[in-house]
């Protein structure tokens, strides 16, 4: 779960200096399986897996299943746009579904063929324009 930094501090009614640096910050909230933990330590002890380390280890192995998206309003140009309606239902249709359930669970419900085409359906989406590349600063994390 990823929470905007920026919108959490001006819900709090923080000083402009504090949601000036929150800007463009995301928190990420990570809830590993049972499965994922003994990987990882078979004892799964906290001092193990509260760690740089592990969290090195278990966003490296989610990162590419990621996918953020930005947000544009549905246009009578954009339908018009795409190849049909069915392929714009369809794009409208699995947007919703990402966004309610996360992209990482739409994957293990679909075929890896169909998913994979649904994700390229999605750079066609105004409602979930692929934003650029993501990164971790893991050199910034004490």
């Amino acid at each position: 779960m990823f929470y905007d930094k920026e919108k959490e501090w001006r819900r709090k009614d923080a000083p402009s200096s504090v949601i000036e640096q929150a800007k463009g910050i995301l928190r990420m909230e990570v809830s590993p399986s049972e499965h994922e933990m003994r990987e990882y330590s078979m004892d799964k002890r906290a001092k193990d897996l509260l760690t740089k380390e592990f969290f090195v280890y278990i966003t490296r192995k989610i990162s590419p299943h990621l996918v953020f998206s930005g947000t544009q309003e549905l246009t009578i140009e954009w339908l018009e746009s795409v190849k049909s309606v069915q392929v714009a239902e369809t794009i409208i249709g699995f947007t919703s579904l990402g966004k309610a359930f996360g992209y990482a669970t739409m994957k293990q419900l679909y075929n890896k063929g169909t998913f994979s085409n649904r994700m390229k359906l999605l750079e066609k989406s105004p409602q979930a324009t692929i934003l650029s590349p993501h990164e971790i600063s893991y050199s910034a994390i004490n």
